[in-house]
């Protein structure tokens, strides 16, 4: 699956979770850990109903896009013991870990993530971060057009409430 998605940041989350107070809402503290080996990444999220390992890769470099698209494929795996040695055999280090808070609205093929990092409260730069909420807006689907067609009226709806933008790709 293709997923086209457009990011946001914001101090305050109030304004924006009553404007899709009609959407399905799910908040939840998800376990993350991301790894990369340099053109893949995979994210291992533990959360309530099982751990998660979800993977993405390069992103289209087509500039004409208004989004970031990629493809992504996510999967429920069975343990976290044997993990970490599992994938640095496969050339995969650890990039971060950490606690996130996240609270998810789905609209259809739609959704709009709201998330920041639970620092740890000793360390001083981690806080001053934590202070800024990630808005993602993202659509999976069978491929990019139908995606970013369905990406750009989810843009329209939340234009007053954040400013997204699509990542520039080094």
């Amino acid at each position: 699956m293709i997923e086209c998605s457009v990011f946001g940041y914001l101090m305050e989350v109030d304004c924006i979770c009553n404007h899709l107070k009609l959407h399905k809402r799910t908040d939840k503290t998800v376990s993350e850990a991301v790894y990369s080996n340099g053109t893949n990444v995979l994210l291992v999220s533990k959360e309530d109903d099982g751990i998660y390992l979800s993977s993405r890769g390069p992103p289209d470099r087509n500039k004409n896009r208004m989004s970031f698209c990629s493809r992504v494929q996510k999967s429920r795996i069975r343990t976290l013991d044997t993990l970490k040695e599992f994938l640095s055999s496969f050339g995969f280090e650890l990039v971060r870990e950490g606690q996130v808070e996240l609270t998810t609205f789905e609209k259809g093929a739609g959704r709009i993530e709201i998330s920041r990092s639970i620092s740890d409260e000793g360390n001083s730069q981690e806080v001053d971060t934590g202070r800024y909420w990630l808005v993602k807006v993202f659509v999976t689907s069978e491929n990019t057009q139908n995606g970013e067609r369905m990406l750009s009226r989810l843009i329209e709806e939340l234009e007053d409430q954040v400013q997204l933008i699509k990542p520039s790709i080094k």
